[in-house]
Order: C-alpha cells, then structure tokens, then sequence
C-alpha cells in the first residue's frame, strides 16, 4: 500500500514541494496467485514468517541449472537459499534430501543456515541433507576415507610452533608468528608447497625455510591444519575418479553461500 509524507516548506522557500510517496515492496504474498502451481509452498513460508520480494522469489525458483545470486550485506542471501532448498524438495520428487549440500566458509554461517532451514523443514529432513562449512565437509570426507591425522585447529597454537621454528632458523627478530602463518596459508591455499617456491628476496628465503620446518613438524606429529584439509580434499578428489564421480552424482545441488569468500578450487 502506498502512504504519502508531508512536508513542510523550508522558511523562505518560494516553491511548493509536492509530496514524496514511501514505496513499499512487493512480496509473496500478492507476487505469487493462489492458484500457481507452487502457491501452497509459499503459503507455507508466509505462515513462518519468511517473506520474499520478487528477485529473491526469482532466486528461489530458478532451481534448473547454474546461478548465481549477486546481492549485498543484509539483503537475505541465506534466507533466499535455505528457501530454495526446501523449494527443490517441493518442487522436485525425484531429488532427496540427501542430493542437496549446502555449503559457507565459517562456522557461524553454517549454524545460522541449518537454523533457518530447521524453521522450514522436519529435523530429520534437515538431518539428511548436507550442511556445514568447506572445512567440515571435507574432513568428513577425509576421515571416512581413513585420513585419522590430528586436526591443529587453534590458532595460538600454531603460532607458538612457528615462534619456535623462527627462533631455530634465527629470523624471530625480523619475521612475526602471524606473518608467517599468513604467508604459509597463502602459499597453500594457491596449492604452493616449499619445493614450489623460488624465493626473490631475503624475506621470502626465510619464509621459506619456516614453511619447510612447518611442514616437517606436521608430518612428525601426524597432524594437519585447516589449510590442509581443503589440500588434501583436492588432491584426494583430483586422483580418486571413482570417488569424484560419486560425489558428482550424488549431489544433485551444491547450494554455496558467501561465495565471495571462498577459494575458487573450492
């Protein structure tokens, strides 16, 4: 419904301001008829409160094919795709919950769409589908194919090693723990190992030999990092065809959110 606002004319103005109408948009429940065919859907999302504008109800019946949703911060990306993957269920017989993966870069992210989904569906339903964070969903992968190497999750932690490898190779005075974890995720993220790099300068030299006593300290404890286990998910899914082929089938829609934020080979 549109309303109009009034307002006054500024002290010594000559001309007459006409009034500005406030435009309220346009959502489910007048965008979508009683009678289409996925009406009843929609209803339903009415009723919990989830409304759609129109490119956001676009979004969410665009369900054949690649697409990519490009809006900003607070505009209801999640909300639009825990929508579509309940829309695919509804719309589509022939997918299982278990054919859909929905997938963020952090862990907040990946709590907030399960969340979202859990208003919409059973939690069965929810339970079945795949849902978390890159990170997760390939050590998942990983350790069912028996990679049982210890995760070094805290980031403290890690930089109290490399402080230490610093101080071995005597580069502790110029090179901070935090600068050389950032060069090594750098390096690994662009699948850049030790034997790879050709160091330009005295910085990168150095650099370079902690990567190097990194790695090794790793190898020694069995253990791997959050960069590691998107390496090590690559490389498991570059060389196993077998296994690739199954995930390719499987997974009938991977649904990826803040894709921005994440690492193309991901």
């Amino acid at each position: 419904m549109m309303k109009t606002l009034a307002f006054e004319k500024p002290i010594g103005a000559k001309a007459e301001f006409s009034k500005a109408e406030v435009f309220t948009p346009m959502n489910t429940t007048t965008l979508v008829d009683d009678f289409a065919t996925d009406a009843k859907f929609f209803r339903l999302l009415e009723q919990k409160g989830i409304l759609l504008d129109q490119e956001q109800l676009k979004a969410v019946r665009a369900i054949y094919g690649p697409t990519l949703t490009v809006a900003g911060a607070g505009s209801g990306k999640t909300r639009v795709l825990t929508s579509r993957a309940c829309y695919i269920l509804y719309m589509d017989e022939t997918v299982k919950p278990t054919n859909i993966m929905l997938v963020t870069f952090t862990k907040k992210a990946a709590a907030e769409m399960q969340e979202r989904l859990m208003q919409m569906l059973p939690a069965e339903v929810v339970e079945k589908m795949m849902v978390g964070t890159f990170h997760s969903i390939f050590l998942r992968m990983l350790r069912k194919k028996g990679d049982n190497s210890k995760l070094i999750g805290s980031d403290a932690y890690r930089r109290i090693i490399v402080n230490r490898i610093a101080k071995q190779l005597q580069c502790a005075d110029i090179l901070a723990p935090e600068t050389i974890l950032t060069a090594i995720s750098g390096w690994k993220n662009r699948m850049i190992y030790p034997s790879d790099i050709t160091p330009k300068n005295a910085m990168e030299k150095h650099l370079k030999a902690c990567y190097e006593k990194y790695e090794e300290w790793l190898f020694e404890c069995n253990s791997m990092d959050f960069d590691d286990v998107l390496i090590r998910a690559v490389n498991f899914l570059e060389t196993n065809e077998e296994y690739r082929l199954f995930m390719q089938t499987h997974f009938k829609y991977v649904c990826i959110d803040e894709f921005q934020d994440s690492a193309t080979r991901c």
